[in-house]
């Protein structure tokens, strides 16, 4: 996931619904906010996004690992997110909203 994710034509597709860009869009903004990720900021981003978005599980997280990683697996976003940085993470994420 270090390098530029891929999504198939089935996560592009998930990526396009309304809800998925309206998550990645809420979450790049929360993002943009904090100075450093870590695990405790990551919660408060889920959390953030959460109320304003009206989404949560699947329908939250799911947007961002494929928005971030191209994959419907992998490890926890926390640990994606700390792994990319902010500003990597947040290119990736503006390519879907």
């Amino acid at each position: 996931f270090l390098t530029e994710p891929q999504p198939g034509e089935e996560e592009e597709k998930e990526l396009s619904e309304p809800h998925a860009r309206a998550v990645v869009k809420a979450f790049r903004q929360e993002l943009e906010k904090i100075e450093a990720i870590d695990q405790g900021s990551y919660k408060e981003l889920v959390e953030a996004v959460k109320a304003a978005t009206g989404e949560k599980g699947k329908r939250l997280l799911m947007p961002l690992r494929l928005a971030l990683t191209g994959t419907h697996s992998g490890i926890e976003l926390a640990g994606v997110l700390t792994l990319l940085g902010k500003e990597r993470a947040v290119q990736r994420l503006r390519k879907y909203e």
